[in-house]
């Protein structure tokens, strides 16, 4: 495989930006309304053997022009040769060309492998075109409509009698040097230093003139008076720039800043740890936030180019031994400050809920290594997924639930029958899925059933406060761990317990001083007790096992496993870990 970096420049007009803005249904197609969008399906052109994925040295936002802009792309031909640099521009023009699109390959070189665009750029360099209309004539509108053509989508046209260009002069000069601009990043005012100073080497308000300085560009009616107009360069360089330092897209979300710097990790090994992610992104820049579900996880870095880089040059390579999927992490987070700390156990909660149909599929003998979101990044090759879950009812069952009845159906045709992670797996369209209860999961086959240790020591997530499960598992007590159930039952008895899931949080006070004695007095009623949190996996797991360890006389090892055998998908924090090991 070879690198190469293009030189290009083009007109941002008709375009939504530079590069690609991937959505849910845009992840793995094609996006001809962006700059690296159209070099991608160009670059198809050359039928290589590898996949294509153009990397931007900056973004420009829609509408923004680039007189020279940088990208690569890692190509292998057919015949393992690398292709002529040349070759690559004379057909990328070409393309071009074709479909009249404003944009245009200055040159091409091979470049060795450890070279990136981004990251070896010396400096970048804005420009910004103002026309400014003199004083006398602020109250003409109709003079605004006769800007030259060439002067159309090119500059930004002043019609005002309050701009003074010496007070604007003198006033750039103070934006020189090295200074913090986190008041010029919209929602980042908690950054810290280290990443909102930046230095500006040049700031410079030119006086220049129009694009084409004659009277056939001009109006007779114009032209005559075009000392009524005076343009302005406006340049700014520094060696990179904070996101919408230099300009903001007022239709963007705040929340929007933040979600491209978030990057999902599936087909995590069981046994992974923060550090081990740590490890594995090192030196791709600097991690805001590391977080570790069941067989995924999430990272969110300082800067959307670094996560960029990540995904990029990470995807499909392994961690422990196992391949993983690296890729931008889709959804807004919410319900955390995105400067929090990671140790804020917020970031536990901040995911939105995903939308819920009856377009539902039960996926069978599936992978336990396979996660929720392996599952659904599977099943969107058939269309728009919009709910997946894996071993929440069943070990080695899943369900996947579609936008639409033919996505469905088309994953039924398509999918059955193929094989993930080694597995074969069976499709069957789940037609019950229309009914739901009260509290909003389904009831003939609720995503959250509880599989007791035994019938009197079950945990389940919190979904499982539909009724007919409970009284399927003949459930007169429910013990929720650090969250309440969304619904409750006159015939069921509940206990709240405050327990936050943070490694620091005393998981053995919290099981002797509140949960031990209400688990018994309910066994000792001949009644069933269901124990739940929030997902199943950290809190309600360590009561229960702890349970075992301290009431049943268990060594750590075999109360896991045999929970583990129950519910899979367990996973105890680091933590919870610690202390429950040093039970006896």
């Amino acid at each position: 495989m070879y690198r190469y970096l293009l030189n290009l420049s083009y007109i941002g007009t008709g375009f939504r930006g530079a590069q690609k803005q991937s959505t849910l249904k845009q992840i793995n197609q094609d996006d001809p309304l962006t700059i690296q969008g159209q070099l991608e399906i160009g670059l198809k052109l050359l039928k290589p053997t590898s996949p294509i994925s153009v990397v931007t040295s900056s973004r420009t936002d829609a509408g923004v022009h680039a007189l020279h802009n940088t990208m690569h792309v890692d190509l292998t031909s057919r015949s393992g040769i690398p292709y002529n640099p040349n070759t690559l521009t004379i057909i990328l023009n070409k393309y071009f060309q074709s479909l009249t699109l404003p944009i245009r390959l200055l040159k091409t070189y091979l470049v060795p492998k450890d070279f990136h665009c981004r990251r070896n750029a010396i400096s970048r360099t804005y420009m910004y075109r103002l026309v400014v209309i003199k004083s006398d004539y602020i109250n003409v509108a109709s003079l605004k409509q006769h800007i030259p053509i060439e002067e159309y989508n090119r500059a930004l046209f002043l019609c005002t009698n309050t701009f003074d260009v010496d007070k604007f002069t003198s006033a750039s000069q103070l934006f020189l040097g090295l200074h913090d601009f986190r008041s010029f990043m919209g929602k980042a005012s908690k950054a810290p230093d280290k990443i909102t100073r930046r230095k500006i080497d040049k700031l410079e308000i030119i006086e220049t003139q129009p694009t084409c300085y004659s009277s056939y560009s001009w109006p007779q009616c114009m032209y005559n008076n075009k000392s009524d107009y005076t343009f302005y360069n406006v340049i700014c360089q520094s060696p990179g720039f904070l996101y919408n330092q230099c300009s903001v897209n007022r239709r963007k979300k705040s929340a929007g800043r933040m979600v491209g710097t978030r990057v999902y990790v599936g087909g995590l090994p069981y046994g992974a740890t923060e550090r081990d992610l740590e490890r594995f992104f090192r030196g791709y820049g600097r991690m805001r936030d590391v977080l570790i579900k069941n067989g995924y996880g999430f990272v969110e870095f300082d800067d959307y180019r670094d996560a960029d880089d990540a995904v990029y040059e990470l995807n499909g390579k392994k961690l422990l031994g196992e391949r993983v999927t690296v890729e931008k992490a889709r959804g807004t987070p919410r319900g955390r400050d995105q400067w929090s700390s990671r140790n804020d156990y917020r970031s536990h909660e901040r995911y939105g809920p995903p939308t819920r149909t009856n377009h539902r599929l039960i996926v069978e003998n599936l992978s336990s290594r396979v996660s929720w979101q392996d599952l659904k990044d599977y099943m969107r090759q058939a269309g728009e997924v919009t709910y997946a879950d894996a071993h929440k009812q069943h070990r080695n069952e899943g369900v996947v639930e579609f936008a639409s009845y033919s996505d469905m159906k088309n994953a039924l045709e398509k999918l059955d029958d193929t094989e993930i992670n080694g597995r074969r797996i069976r499709l069957i369209e789940d037609r019950s899925s229309s009914r739901r209860s009260r509290s909003g999961s389904y009831s003939s086959r609720s995503r959250s059933r509880s599989r007791s240790v035994k019938r009197s020591h079950s945990h389940s997530s919190q979904d499982c406060c539909e009724e007919s499960v409970l009284l399927e598992y003949s459930i007169r007590n429910v013990l929720s761990i650090g969250v309440e159930p969304s619904c409750k039952y006159e015939n069921i008895q509940y206990k709240f317990v405050e327990c936050l899931d943070l490694p620091e949080t005393s998981i053995v006070k919290v099981l002797e001083d509140n949960c031990i004695p209400y688990i018994n007095d309910s066994l000792s009623k001949n009644e069933n007790i269901l124990i739940h949190c929030n997902a199943g996996v950290s809190r309600s797991s360590a009561i229960v096992i702890g349970y075992l360890i301290l009431e049943h006389k268990l060594e750590y090892n075999d109360a896991y496993a045999l929970v583990k055998q129950a519910r899979p998908c367990i996973k105890p924090n680091v933590g919870f870990e610690s202390q429950l090991v040093s039970l006896k």
